[in-house]
């Protein structure tokens, strides 16, 4: 998203008079257009820039997010990557229609990469809503590390000190946990059907 931020900033950069009024036609070209591009498709540009600078600023939320277990940095990125699933989707569609699209090997070629690259957006944004609401059942990274390691402790010993016998390990997990059951020659646990 940093770098299609930084290609849009220089395309609109390209199209500053259009866009602050002093001209009446877009000057920049397209490869998808054949001819000069059309205001439609200067709106469809800017509307990328912004959710790709935003994206790219949300990012960095989503990794602070990720890393201290907190879901609300990860929504501001959820909101903005859906905003730019939908534009992409509108952007496709208007092109699809559009009689000034001549659908040769290059443009086919640059439909795919887009379709692959829209799908891979899809993909990351079903992962992060994943991961939003694993936080909001309280299954977070550093909590599951943090479960562990109280697992490992009340392996390792009792609350005062004194250290667990296998079988006493086995009967307090079965105290905290009523699903599991555990043969104690095996060391396997199951889990009853119901």
């Amino acid at each position: 998203f940093g770098f299609s931020t930084l290609i849009l900033f220089i395309y609109l950069n390209e199209e500053k008079e259009y866009l602050f009024g002093e001209q009446d036609q877009p000057a920049g070209e397209s490869i998808l257009e054949k001819g000069d591009i059309t205001a439609t498709t200067v709106i469809f540009n800017v509307l990328f820039f912004g959710c790709s600078f935003l994206l790219a600023f949300s990012s960095i939320l989503v990794l602070v997010g990720l890393k201290n277990d907190k879901r609300e940095l990860l929504i501001p990125w959820i909101s903005f990557m859906l905003c730019d699933v939908l534009i992409e989707i509108a952007h496709l569609i208007y092109l699809s229609f559009k009689e000034k699209v001549i659908f040769d090997p290059i443009v086919g070629f640059l439909f795919t990469i887009d379709f692959f690259i829209m799908c891979l957006n899809c993909y990351c944004l079903l992962c992060v809503i994943s991961q939003y609401q694993d936080y909001k059942q309280g299954r977070g990274c550093g909590r599951t590390q943090m479960r562990a390691e109280v697992m490992l402790q009340v392996m390792r010993n009792e609350p005062n000190g004194t250290s667990l016998s296998p079988p006493a390990y086995q009967q307090k997990n079965l105290a905290t946990s009523p699903f599991v059951t555990s043969n104690q020659h095996t060391n396997i646990s199951t889990i009853p059907e119901e």
